[in-house]
């Protein structure tokens, strides 16, 4: 969880931190990789990630307005 969530794939932003928990405490694992892997939110996330200060909704709104974006 800590690549997709962190820019140097070590360390975890406080602000991301409960988003991990819910991420890493699902009940079927499997499904929350197939999540990872296939959605373009997450990827989105991810590219999210590697800036959580500017996690907010100016910033969502300068990105493509995508489903994932909405």
């Amino acid at each position: 969880m800590t690549d997709l969530l962190s820019a140097d794939g070590a360390s975890l932003a406080q602000l991301l931190h409960p988003l991990a928990s819910v991420l890493t405490g699902a009940d079927n694992p499997y499904r929350v990789l197939q999540w990872l892997r296939r959605s373009p939110a997450a990827h989105l996330l991810g590219r999210l990630a590697l800036d959580p200060e500017a996690l907010n909704h100016k910033s969502l709104d300068t990105l493509p307005q995508r489903a994932a974006a909405a």
